[in-house]
């Protein structure tokens, strides 16, 4: 068996769209030793494996390259591809892409939220949708009751506020979500005011356009009367600004404003 967990590690961190010096902060480490795994020169440590696995929201095996047909950026693929059925309102295939995962990979938290929203979307009655809601939502605390990093902590804590919605439990959802970080204390406001000159720059260019799209998605959902998928936004699946539709963005939320 082939061990390509430095080119996974390499794949999972552009994919999340993070430097090597912001995951070996993460874990504790220089960014040498995350360079050293992705050149293919050395392994994590195995005690980092845990760690690793949770902050890209993967199995370990994922990430060690132990699933021949399955990695992390074929799961990443796969949710993608359901939430581009969901957007086209082909349901069905949704569900079926989903749950054909899911037969292999039954403990998958993304998968499982995924499908329980689309299930809960078609039908907002679905006992299955239900309890596939119930399902991710003990899988989710059970992570929360692991030793896990505190940023694995946090998004947990953020789908479990999804997930209680879905079941019905909008008051715990809340309850929740008060008590989260606000926006001042979030790793982006904070870790920007640590950089400086075109470093800093960079970073708020890049924050700013994740930050407007959302907002973008968000707007869209007043007039369409859909909410935002909360595990969506988590996976990443937002519409990035584009030099093409910066300006149209921009006018939206303007326009929203006023």
């Amino acid at each position: 068996m082939n061990i390509n967990i430095g080119e996974n590690i390499r794949n999972l961190r552009k994919r999340k769209d993070i430097t090597q010096e912001e995951l070996a902060d993460h874990l504790g480490i220089s960014f040498q030793s995350i360079s050293k795994w992705e050149r293919g020169d050395g392994f994590p440590d195995i005690t980092m494996l845990p760690d690793l696995a949770d902050f890209f929201n993967i199995s370990i095996d994922e990430l060690i390259g132990a699933d021949k047909t399955l990695g992390g950026g074929d799961f990443y693929n796969i949710y993608k591809q359901a939430h581009e059925y969901e957007i086209q309102g082909d349901y069905d295939k949704a569900i079926e892409l989903l749950k054909d995962t899911l037969k292999k990979y039954p403990n998958h938290f993304d998968m499982t939220s995924k499908l329980a929203s689309i299930l809960l979307l078609k039908d907002n009655n679905s006992e299955e949708g239900k309890s596939y809601a119930q399902k991710a939502l003990m899988l989710c605390e059970r992570k929360l009751g692991g030793n896990i990093s505190e940023k694995a902590r946090a998004t947990a804590r953020a789908s479990l506020c999804f997930l209680y919605d879905n079941i019905g439990e909008r008051e715990k959802a809340k309850d929740l979500a008060r008590r989260l970080p606000h926006t001042w204390e979030g790793r982006e406001i904070l870790y920007a005011e640590l950089l400086e000159g075109q470093e800093y720059v960079d970073y708020l260019k890049r924050w700013l356009s994740v930050l407007l799209s959302i907002i973008s998605d968000k707007i869209d959902s007043v007039y369409n009367n859909k909410r935002i998928n909360v595990i969506d936004m988590l996976v990443g699946q937002t519409d990035i600004i584009t030099p093409e539709n910066k300006r149209e963005i921009m006018n939206k939320i303007i326009d929203f404003l006023d």
